[in-house]
């Protein structure tokens, strides 16, 4: 485009196409009989991608052009490989916070790793389905998938409507937690009404559904370290003599009860009625107290 064109100059004329949207990308080499510096760094900062100074020559011109036709496809290029990054960048986002609490999905887009912690004061949920894999022996792998692709997914939302963090499945085993990785005064609580719900939530479903479907809680307070697990393939899990206790707890629940222990009973207050157990002896811990939920 020549700078000195009639009624509107090259210079103007390049200001309106870099403004305009679907025009802005568009190549522009401005051509002029200005020769000084100044001139040249005016066309550049609007946007010109070469400037030639008149009179032109052509073999000039044509290598100027095939010069800007070459930028302008490696631009063209870059812009498309950084469209499917961002594409690529959501889809694994989406994948991590599906994975992975949305803290430490966080720290991993934001920083590339996160540490592994110890927090302190959190209650563990621990559930698993009455009889499960006597039910199952009769069914389809099928049916069995869609009965824990309808009961998993709910116990799903019920963790996120209490402020609870699903840990991970183990077969027809649910674990989760309160108090992680965000800390909350009230996770003995919040965790304590996540199991009703899902106890009250496994009763409306047998009302209408074939199989009928009983299950075992055990809470249980305490610290817990969390981390993630793997390399290629990774996610996050917890350890420790807190998550064993409240699997102590739901083996030695009755079912649709739950169990908590008396660090965990300690925590509820007055907020929930329970019914004082005979302590039972549990391996590798002793006689502990336990209580049930009086619902």
């Amino acid at each position: 485009m020549d700078w000195e064109m009639p009624e509107m100059s090259g210079l103007e004329a390049l200001y309106r196409l870099k403004k305009n949207e679907s025009t802005k990308d568009i190549p522009v080499i401005i051509s002029s009989g200005f020769t000084q510096a100044e001139n040249v760094q005016k066309a550049l900062e609007a946007g010109a991608i070469d400037y030639i100074r008149k009179p032109i020559e052509n073999i000039e011109l044509t290598a100027r052009v095939q010069s800007v036709l070459a930028l302008s496809n490696a631009f063209a290029k870059i812009i498309e490989k950084n469209s499917l990054l961002a594409i690529e960048r959501k889809r694994t986002e989406s994948l991590l916070r599906g994975y992975l609490p949305d803290q430490l999905a966080e720290e991993i887009l934001n920083q590339g790793f996160s540490k592994p912690k110890r927090y302190k004061n959190v209650s563990v949920l621990f559930a698993d389905l009455v009889n499960f894999t006597n039910k199952t022996n009769s069914m389809s792998p099928q049916r069995m998938f869609d009965e824990l692709n309808e009961i998993f997914p709910s116990f799903d939302n019920i963790m996120k409507a209490n402020d609870c963090t699903k840990i991970k499945t183990i077969g027809d085993a649910y674990i989760a937690a309160c108090g992680l990785p965000e800390k909350d005064v009230d996770h003995a609580k919040k965790t304590t009404k996540a199991a009703i719900d899902m106890r009250n939530y496994l009763i409306h479903r047998n009302k209408s559904n074939h199989t009928q479907w009983e299950i075992r809680i055990g809470i249980h307070s305490g610290d817990v370290y969390g981390g993630l697990i793997g390399k290629d393939v990774f996610h996050f899990d917890v350890f420790g003599d807190t998550i064993n206790t409240s699997a102590r707890m739901q083996q030695n629940c009755n079912p649709m009860q739950i169990n908590i222990s008396a660090e965990t009973m300690e925590l509820l207050g007055d907020n929930y009625n329970v019914i004082e157990r005979a302590a039972i002896p549990v391996k590798g811990k002793g006689m502990q107290k336990m209580y049930f939920i009086n619902i």
